[in-house]
């Protein structure tokens, strides 16, 4: 599936566009609270929607590979796979996603009123 999206990118902006960092350390820090899930879930959607306006190929492959199984199907699929616990995460996270779709399209919200000192746990 990344295939499509490298294919995309080098396509678009030349060879350069991709780069492989093999000694990159990635760190993936979970959300402490209900209201960081809910600012990352918003930001996701945000820049997503952002992408989708520049570049409107991105959109097709980003709904085509990477949006999440949200179907009865995929959800029983995830408690089979890692329990109720990951399933009771997605159901959340598909939540608060859909939210924040919702409050971007309709009330033309942004991630601007999470940049105060201190609201912004993205910043170094």
């Amino acid at each position: 599936h990344r295939s499509s999206m490298h294919r995309s990118l080098v396509h678009r902006f030349g060879p350069e566009a991709i780069a492989q960092v093999h000694d990159a350390v990635v760190r993936f820090h979970p959300p402490e609270s209900p209201a960081e899930l809910y600012r990352d879930s918003f930001r996701t959607e945000f820049e997503l929607a952002r992408l989708a306006r520049l570049f409107p190929d991105h959109a097709k492959l980003e709904h085509r590979f990477f949006a999440p199984d949200s179907s009865v199907r995929g959800c029983l699929s995830a408690v089979a796979r890692a329990g109720f616990g990951a399933a009771a995460y997605l159901a959340l996270e598909h939540g608060m996603r859909a939210t924040a779709r919702h409050r971007i399209l309709h009330e033309r919200a942004s991630p601007k009123q999470w940049h105060g000192r201190g609201q912004d746990h993205h910043a170094a």
